[in-house]
């Protein structure tokens, strides 16, 4: 049986990435940031400003961050 260990494989990759990101003050950040986005998205709505967009997009970006660490990045073994 050959128990080489693939230092460079995705698994090993996303265990490494899951590490990083799941420490608290990371999650922490994100989610306010994700929160931050939003708030000043719908600020930027209610005053009429084109900059709403870039918020909202850096709120989604943080989102995903967020989704994908508790739903893939975490549970790898």
């Amino acid at each position: 049986m050959n128990l080489a260990i693939k230092y460079n494989s995705m698994r090993a990759r996303e265990a490494r990435l899951g590490k990083v990101f799941g420490k608290k003050p990371v999650m922490l950040l994100c989610l306010l940031l994700a929160i931050a986005g939003f708030a000043f998205g719908v600020y930027f709505i209610i005053t009429k400003s084109a900059l709403s967009w870039s918020c909202f997009a850096v709120a989604v970006f943080f989102s995903m961050i967020l989704f994908w660490t508790k739903k893939e990045l975490i549970p790898v073994p």
